[in-house]
């Protein structure tokens, strides 16, 4: 129930099924709202039910205990974030989980084929049914563990025994939910693999595009309200206790997960930790700047956790490229573009960077070989500005200015690299 000062509002059963079925209506309007996988109906179908397990599962989990408990008006924003955060983190961690146990699995299941005679009959029989038992066993296993801290916390929460009957009832009704969304998920997710040969290579032009949307749509549908029923009919003898429900808790479970992963809760909590909270504490000194240092030299600006991007380390342990903002008072930055410096180093190779940036490097490479005196600047082909810069005052790196508005001059873009360079790049050794 509800608290709003001294009234109390009980959540009616109709309301505690609609919202979780809404959830769900939303989580395949988020999913799809971009356009289907046309190539991989497979792929797409197990992601849409995927987020309809996150949203069901949080839509449950929200209302039930609004059901069960004494949640003052106060406590629903954080009983919200902690229940969408909550199976998010759980169904993204049991994903992970299975993808690394399933490849030990195949690599144990070659292993015991080579052991036991290679690819004759008894080695593959053996590595059939090995591979066959943890593949199944696995999410099994892992889901069970995620269903029984989910059971115990959720009544731990609404301040309920963790051990009674009335928990070992709605323990069993999880795992029986649980059990038919892996069963949905991964029956389907085989089923049109095996339909339209995809496990084989074939096309999958011939796989209608509204199938893995349909299909994920009624299998998430059919999985919630059989969730629903296996939950009202284990709590059709409980005693009707509230207590308070654990507001304190839930702000905590809220402050560790916005530390943990600001985006669980949206963009604009992406936002808020890593352009002002986390800049703040830098500047404080209350928490360490990494240094923006490529070979002998340094980029003198903010260090920022997504919009400064290193490569992957040089021989010297150095970035062998390092990525940055353009600033704003260098006159090129607007509301549609971003203009990003890379500075790369100049031995940089295909085990560090793609043949995209060494094309590049090329054309660099040929026009300052045109004119070996003079500094050359190339204008690169694209949809978004892009130039090229290779100087003999910075002969450990080449630059590139991009991302900026292609209506700009090649000129204006150099004097903007230019400038930042000298404003920017300081040497430190060598």
């Amino acid at each position: 129930m509800i608290r709003v000062g001294q009234r109390e509002l009980e959540v009616p059963v109709w309301m505690w099924a609609a919202v979780t079925f809404a959830f769900v209506g939303l989580a395949v309007h988020e999913s799809t709202k971009y356009g289907g996988i046309g190539t991989e109906p497979d792929v797409y179908y197990l992601h849409i039910v995927t987020q309809c397990a996150v949203a069901s599962v949080a839509g449950f989990l929200l209302m039930d205990l609004m059901r069960r408990a004494r949640t003052p008006w106060y406590g629903l924003p954080f009983l919200l974030m902690a229940s969408f955060a909550a199976s998010t983190i759980a169904i993204g961690w049991l994903n992970g989980a299975m993808r690394e146990l399933v490849a030990v699995a195949v690599g144990a299941a070659i292993t015991a084929a080579a052991g036991r005679g290679g690819t004759g009959a008894a080695g593959t029989g053996a590595a059939g049914l090995l591979l066959v038992g943890i593949t199944v066993g696995t999410p099994l296993v892992a889901g069970g563990l995620l269903t029984l801290l989910y059971t115990l916390a959720s009544r731990f929460l609404a301040g309920l025994p963790l051990w009674s009957r009335d928990a070992r009832r709605e323990l069993r009704a999880n795992l029986g939910a649980m059990v038919l969304w892996l069963f949905i998920a991964f029956g389907g997710y085989i089923a049109i693999r095996s339909s339209f040969g995809l496990a084989f290579g074939y096309s999958a032009a011939v796989a209608p595009r509204w199938l893995p949307v349909v299909a994920a749509f009624l299998a998430a549908l059919l999985a919630t309200a059989v969730h629903l029923a296996l939950a009202a009919r284990a709590r059709r003898n409980e005693l009707n206790e509230h207590h308070r429900l654990r507001i304190w808790l839930l702000a905590a479970v809220c402050g560790a997960v916005f530390v943990y992963s600001p985006s669980l809760f949206g963009l604009t909590s992406h936002r808020l930790m890593y352009d002002h909270i986390r800049p703040m504490l830098r500047s404080a000194h209350l928490l360490p700047s990494p240094e923006i240092v490529i070979a002998n030299y340094r980029v003198n600006v903010p260090f920022h956790d997504y919009k400064t991007n290193k490569g992957a380390p040089m021989p010297d342990g150095k970035p062998s490229y390092l990525g940055v903002i353009l600033p704003d008072e260098y006159g090129l930055s607007g509301d549609r573009f971003i203009p990003r410096v890379t500075i790369y180093h100049r031995d940089i190779t295909l085990q560090q960077t793609s043949t995209w940036w060494t094309d590049r490097r090329t054309l660099l490479e040929n026009a300052k070989a045109a004119e070996p005196g003079r500094d050359a600047v190339v204008r690169f082909a694209g949809p978004r500005g892009s130039i090229g810069l290779r100087s003999d005052d910075y002969p450990e790196v080449d630059i590139q200015l991009g991302d900026f508005d292609p209506a700009v001059s090649t000129e204006t873009a150099e004097q903007a690299v230019r400038g930042f360079l000298r404003e920017r790049l300081q040497r430190v050794s060598g």
